[in-house]
């Protein structure tokens, strides 16, 4: 899809409004520009929230013993047998 736009006198550009509820951007969200030989490509920033496994390290208190990988993985296995069970009934 293609739309047009224009820069303003003050160096603004204005996305369409069709094309921010698409792509579900709202006022204040920040973008990084590259430029390349051809024009310029424009993509929203990733906020500082996810982006890798080290990054969600403790983001969800849990007290109690630590957990095996083997002990996690049984757990997964249990519940998603369960919602297998669920869902047939």
């Amino acid at each position: 899809m293609s739309e047009t736009t224009r820069l303003s006198t003050k160096g603004q550009v204005v996305l369409p409004k069709s094309l921010r509820a698409r792509r579900r951007w709202v006022r204040g969200t920040e973008f990084v520009l590259r430029e390349y030989d051809e024009g310029i490509l424009l993509t929203p920033k990733k906020s500082g929230r996810g982006g890798n496994w080290e990054s969600l390290i403790g983001c969800v208190s849990y007290h109690g013993p630590r957990k095996t990988i083997a002990q996690m993985d049984r757990a997964v296995e249990a519940a998603a047998k369960r919602a297998e069970r669920a869902r047939l009934k």
